[in-house]
């Protein structure tokens, strides 16, 4: 097969999980005779206000947002160039930030499957979470004004009725668009069965979502067994926070540090720490995975629903324990009491109580790791690739 894999996530500044999956998949593909060519049309915008948005880009960026048809028409020529040129057999499109490479798939008559790894099909900023506020219960025209303002620096014009209603009513209608696009596929394919609820719930046809869960390489991680000294106790994220449970990480840091002086509590995603949480920032992912390598526990405190939870796959492949809140996907991955423990979402004294269950307990520590290590394998890569293959093949023919 020649196949396609289009989308912004393959721009090499884009952060998480969904980029590396991707890739993974088309080079397993790859491996298994298949063509597999990326398109990478635009450029990631990152913007925290308006003022800080160069002049060439603000037309790009507002596009995404106030576009109800969902189409950028510079990017539908684009794509449709590119599609008449690679003259692909089937096009997987990954997270584009609209569905300008699914109208292209469709005019040019090309059959499409969609991954969907975010909320992009019901939040315009795919995330169903706005900070200060929390988990959004689902898109309207108020909510998904306020998110999209408040992520730009809007504040000004937040209790505005008049912005809110032309926002709001522009973003729903773009968002209705999408699930129009989306309907139009011949499959869509999500990691998790959390996932593909939260798509039927939102109106998409059941039998059109397949539930392939994303792949690790098992055989790859090794992970290094606790001996003796300091134990790692590591939260590992890249963006938001506050959606990611880093403010709860501080507490439960706070709350055992003093009881545990033998602990040490890392995260990356932040520069800010304190005297109980070394803060290291955005790190590089091979020295990522070397310090998840040395920790005793993982620790997954996410208040928003994860799509899926790779890092929990990644942990347990490494032979870590991991303590989580039972958020969105993370459930279907860790299995409680087993490989961990699961605790009730934003509950962070039953988070605090699991994580130090197995800092006093090195024995049940290292048993959970191992059942980890053993669970993992229902998450190899060559699962994944194998039944991306099979569907892709399906579609094709």
């Amino acid at each position: 097969m020649n196949i396609v894999f289009g989308g912004v996530i393959f721009h090499e500044s884009w952060l998480g999980g969904e980029p590396r999956v991707a890739l993974d998949i088309a080079q397993g593909l790859i491996d298994s005779g298949q063509k597999v060519q990326t398109l990478v049309p635009r450029r990631r915008i990152t913007v925290s206000s308006l003022a800080q948005l160069p002049k060439k880009d603000m037309f790009e960026y507002l596009m995404t947002f106030v576009n109800a048809f969902d189409v950028h028409p510079n990017l539908l020529k684009r794509y449709l160039t590119y599609l008449k040129t690679l003259k692909p057999d089937i096009v997987v499109a990954w997270f584009d930030y609209d569905s300008s490479l699914l109208y292209a798939t469709a005019k040019a008559g090309i059959p499409a499957v969609a991954a969907v790894h975010s909320y992009y099909t019901m939040c315009p900023l795919n995330t169903l979470f706005i900070e200060g506020e929390g988990v959004c219960p689902g898109p309207s025209s108020w909510r998904c004004s306020r998110h999209i303002l408040r992520s730009v620096g809007i504040k000004a014009i937040l209790g505005t009725p008049i912005a809110n209603m032309a926002l709001g009513g522009l973003t729903m209608s773009k968002l209705g668009q999408r699930k129009k696009f989306l309907s139009g596929t011949s499959a869509i394919v999500v990691p998790s069965e959390h996932l593909k609820r939260r798509l039927v719930e939102h109106g998409i046809t059941e039998e059109l979502v397949n539930v392939i869960p994303n792949g690790v390489d098992v055989k790859s991680f090794r992970g290094k067994e606790y001996a003796a000294g300091k134990k790692i106790v590591f939260l590992p994220f890249t963006w938001s926070p506050e959606a990611k449970g880093y403010y709860h990480f501080l507490k439960l840091a706070k709350n055992l540090g003093i009881k545990h002086p033998d602990a040490c509590f890392v995260s990356t995603g932040v520069t800010t720490g304190t005297g109980d949480v070394h803060a290291l920032g955005y790190i590089p992912r091979d020295c990522m995975l070397e310090l998840m390598s040395k920790a005793y526990v993982i620790v997954i405190p996410s208040i928003w629903e994860e799509p899926f939870g790779l890092t929990a796959v990644e942990a347990m492949a490494m032979g870590k324990p991991v303590v989580a809140y039972a958020s969105g996907g993370i459930p279907e991955i860790i299995e409680d009491q087993v490989t961990g423990y699961l605790a009730k979402t934003s509950n962070i004294d039953q988070l605090t109580s699991y994580v130090e269950k197995i800092l006093s307990d090195p024995v049940a520590a290292a048993t959970m790791g191992k059942a980890g290590r053993e669970r993992a394998h229902k998450f190899d890569l060559g699962t994944t690739v194998r039944q991306y293959h099979e569907l892709l093949s399906r579609v094709a023919n």
